[in-house]
């Protein structure tokens, strides 16, 4: 981990780095890691997350949760994942036309897709800014989930990231980066996010249970599952974590695939074409 309490060192030179949202060391040029998962690691952020994590655990023990807690806590570790849910078309031009996955600013530079609207536009890049300055334009989305099920209302498939291909470059937000910013009241004016809403891929659990301790009541499985994210087609009901990823996503890191059952003769070609490409990976849902 190139963060060492509050600051950033080189691990190559073991300079210590003017800021913590360097890219490159600023003496050798190596890479510093991706920048949204090292500003997440500070000291400041670790304390003030395990603050919230063990308010917790303090709070299901004098309710008499702590066992399901604890349930809780092994059965997200078992089975947690991030997951991404595109339109069938868009995943098609992913894994069978080879595209890597990428952010939104970069799919429009790379004349991928069409720029949302005004309003939207707009949304998207004051959201990515807020939370990551320049590099904001790097980073993908996703979500934590405890089965197969995703963020629907992004669209009906659901895939599923190896974590190998992104934790050392993954970090997490304890709900939607646009709910968050209203419910802090971040604007130009006040644009430090509180700490320990933030953690790194290693932290998520302590995270997960910071945010959802008070619900947890009793060993249902299918409700840790909606805690953790809940969709029903309306992105304004959305619920979940939201995952922070530094950099395009190519179609190795897919871990599986889950696609409704198609209808039409285009989507049946697009499924066959997917399978092929993607041996054993899909799931027809």
């Amino acid at each position: 981990m190139p963060v060492k309490g509050n600051i950033l060192v080189c691990s190559i030179c073991d300079r210590e780095q003017a800021q913590i949202n360097f890219v490159n060391c600023e003496y050798c040029g190596s890479e510093l890691g991706a920048p949204n998962v090292n500003i997440v690691s500070t000291e400041i952020e670790l304390d003030a997350l395990q603050q919230r994590y063990d308010a917790a655990i303090d709070y299901a023990s004098k309710n008499g949760v702590e066992n399901t807690l604890t349930n809780f806590h092994e059965f997200f570790t078992k089975n947690v994942n991030a997951i991404i849910n595109l339109k069938l078309p868009v995943l098609k031009a992913w894994v069978v036309n080879n595209d890597a996955y990428k952010n939104y600013h970069r799919a429009v530079e790379d004349g991928n897709r069409l720029i949302a609207t005004l309003k939207d536009d707009q949304r998207r890049t004051v959201i990515d800014s807020v939370f990551h300055g320049s590099y904001g334009r790097d980073i993908v989305y996703a979500a934590l989930t405890l089965n197969e099920k995703g963020l629907i209302s992004y669209g009906e498939c659901s895939i599923i990231i190896n974590e190998d291909a992104i934790k050392l470059r993954a970090s997490t937000l304890e709900e939607n980066s646009f709910s968050f910013i209203k419910a802090h009241n971040l604007n130009l004016e006040k644009l430090t996010i509180p700490a320990g809403f933030r953690s790194n891929w290693e932290n998520k659990i302590k995270l997960a249970v910071a945010k959802l301790y008070q619900k947890i009541r009793n060993d249902d499985k299918n409700e840790f599952c909606r805690f953790v994210l809940f969709s029903d087609g309306n992105r304004e009901t959305d619920d979940f974590i939201e995952v922070h990823i530094y950099k395009e996503i190519t179609s190795l890191a897919i871990k599986q695939i889950y696609i409704p059952k198609p209808k039409g003769t285009k989507d049946k070609l697009f499924v066959k074409a997917i399978e092929q490409r993607c041996l054993g990976k899909v799931s027809i849902t």
